[in-house]
């Protein structure tokens, strides 16, 4: 019994990691990226927070659009923040390392912040959402772009982890992804498919938490 289990785990993972392996789902991140400053670039604001930005792919294009902003890049991974500091030099742009779970910035700092294609990866959603709310100003604009999979296939994500860290992800549905934003203080929540394999959320910050505790 426990070899068949460990079969269906690898196949299952095999299966995942196959489709992750595409052309059309390695163009997410791109798509991603344009889908959020094409929204960003008709927004009136002027203090952005890029969560976990990576080597500043996303920020580069934000100013691009929007060379007026004051941004913030926040990483926990040293080698893609000193990538990001190259590459956007001359801008109006600060970077930070940390967690997300435990954002270092006092509350009400941000009109906006965005998570590009990493949501997925942390193991306490529910606690960065509510940072995110605490470091927005009322009614500021939580943007979040990331990995969306059927319900089969986030089925087989879910059965694989234990056997392959391709799939070491959590893939949420739009109801999930709901309540979580709902819990954390977010209203105004609006939710699409962008193609079959990424969605792009929207909330705004309440101007209280709804709830304390997720």
């Amino acid at each position: 019994m426990a070899d068949n289990n460990l079969d269906s785990k690898t196949t299952a993972g095999e299966l995942l990691a196959a489709i992750f392996d595409t052309s059309e789902f390695k163009q997410f991140s791109h798509d991603a990226r344009e889908e959020v400053a094409d929204l960003l670039a008709g927004q009136d604001f002027d203090r952005i927070l890029d969560l976990d930005c990576g080597t500043g792919l996303l920020l580069e294009q934000l100013f691009e659009k929007c060379p007026n902003i004051e941004a913030r890049g926040f990483d926990y991974r040293l080698e893609d923040l000193s990538k990001a500091k190259e590459r956007l030099r001359g801008k109006n742009v600060s970077f930070d390392f940390g967690q997300a779970i435990n954002l270092p910035y006092p509350d009400n700092s941000f009109d906006i912040v965005v998570s590009t294609t990493t949501f997925h990866h942390y193991k306490q959603p529910h606690k960065v959402m509510s940072e995110v709310r605490r470091v927005l100003k009322p009614n500021g604009m939580f943007i979040i772009c990331d990995t969306y999979l059927s319900s089969m296939l986030r089925y087989l994500n879910m059965i694989s982890k234990p056997v392959n860290d391709v799939t070491d992800m959590a893939l949420y549905s739009k109801k999930k992804i709901w309540q979580m934003l709902n819990a954390a203080g977010f209203t105004g929540i609006q939710w699409r498919l962008l193609n079959k394999y990424a969605y792009l959320v929207r909330a705004h910050a309440a101007e209280m938490p709804l709830i304390e505790e997720f």
